[in-house]
């Protein structure tokens, strides 16, 4: 009886302590990204570490994370990321409020842990479920060393000479075709919304012309030709590689785009879209489609069928939609995803455009925005609203809000 008491006392003893805290992050709400546009990436471990927990995230695990949301129409998916690769993730299709469990399978690396959100969702609460061992770390036994074994060598053999056959060529691969030449490539995407800019893998071209990219272990389809920037090569005089200068700062080219703008990167390590000065042997600047209906002085002139734009709700939440058909009055557009539908809206000031300037301003400057307490934010211009407001993408979370006031932007 005593023996199996000291046994079972030892094992309690022996046994490494562990304890499992559940860390409430607040909610967020956003349009983070659509079709033809990456996920947005929630940096789950930066947001701990400002928590200040009493247990160290480099001894913990990673059990669980709860994401209790709404999607939008168009649905959402959420993926967790570990190191930079997909671990889990799920796909919810209703609008519906949901929970979301994403679980890692084995074991967990200490950081970065990463949530990535692509859709229209208003996230309620991100729920992190963690588990930390008191138990001391006991160091690794050195095994060990063997000493080598002496052995005799064979005898010689003689080996007869091998008379090698003459190498025949290998037949050529025919040249890939332009429709799939993009496909298994690395190349740059631009989304449309958020302004991010990455390098991701072509996955194949889908039946309605757009591609599928794979980015961090996962596929995004909905990425049109004029998003995706090749990573070699030469646009006039200007190769990938080469520096150029933009607003006074210097800048490395990382990919060409069709229409003979560059993707480029500063040495603050900021990416943004750069278009060359236009000269008789540069880059020939695209010239905008003129739509054939409404006539000029309709408000709704400036919308092309075909333009992608931004749709700014109430709330100042905005989503991306393709131009379908305008008239005098109104403009028709489409949303994306796979309860795509069609909108009409009457007011122009509820449309944004994703190119152009307002106010010393263009589409992909950064910018400082000042809310109505006073608060500065870091931010990008993502689109212009009318003739006296802007979409803008702040930083660091990533939201994407309209409606802000042309004079509350500053340099």
């Amino acid at each position: 009886m005593r023996r199996g008491f000291l046994f079972a006392l030892f094992l309690i003893v022996s046994s490494p302590a562990f304890s499992s805290t559940i860390v409430s992050l607040p909610g967020r709400k956003a349009s983070l990204g659509a079709a033809g546009d990456l996920p947005v990436l929630i940096d789950l471990s930066a947001e701990l570490q400002k928590k200040k927990l009493d247990l160290p995230l480099d001894k913990s695990r990673l059990i669980q994370v709860d994401v209790i949301a709404k999607a939008g129409p168009t649905g959402a998916i959420y993926a967790l990321m570990l190191s930079g690769a997909a671990v889990d993730s799920s796909t919810i299709s209703d609008d519906k409020e949901s929970t979301i469990s994403l679980v890692p399978d084995g074991e967990t690396t200490p950081a970065p842990w990463v949530l990535g959100v692509r859709g229209d969702v208003d996230i309620k609460e991100i729920r992190i479920t963690l588990e930390s061992s008191n138990a001391p770390v006991t160091p690794p036994t050195t095994p060990p060393v063997t000493p080598p074994v002496t052995t005799t060598p064979p005898p010689a053999v003689e080996i007869p000479p091998v008379i090698e056959e003459p190498v025949l060529p290998e037949p050529q691969t025919p040249p890939v075709s332009s429709d799939d030449e993009l496909i298994g490539r690395k190349v740059i995407v631009v989304s449309r919304t958020s302004g991010r800019i990455d390098y991701v893998t072509v996955v194949r071209k889908d039946a309605d012309g757009t591609y599928t990219v794979s980015f961090q272990g996962l596929d995004y389809d909905g990425f049109e030709r004029g998003q995706i920037a090749l990573t070699e090569g030469c646009t006039g005089k200007i190769c990938v590689g080469n520096s150029v200068q933009s607003k006074g700062r210097k800048a490395k080219v990382l990919g060409r785009l069709p229409d003979g703008t560059f993707v480029v990167e500063d040495s603050q390590g900021e990416r943004f879209v750069f278009r060359a000065a236009k000269t008789s042997e540069g880059p020939k600047e695209k010239t905008p489609a003129t739509p054939k209906t409404p006539p000029a002085s309709s408000a709704f002139a400036h919308f092309t069928p075909g333009f992608v734009v931004l749709v700014v709700q109430e709330n100042s939440d905005v989503f991306p939609a393709q131009v379908l058909r305008t008239n005098a009055s109104a403009v028709w557009v489409q949303s994306y995803g796979r309860t795509a539908r069609e909108i009409k809206i009457t007011d122009p000031d509820q449309v944004a455009v994703l190119s152009g300037c307002l106010n010393g301003f263009c589409v992909g400057d950064p910018a400082v925005a000042i809310d109505d307490q006073g608060r500065q934010h870091h931010a990008e211009i993502l689109g212009i609203q009318g003739n006296s407001r802007f979409v803008l993408r702040l930083f660091p979370d990533g939201w994407e809000v309209g409606n802000w006031p042309v004079n509350a932007v500053r340099r």
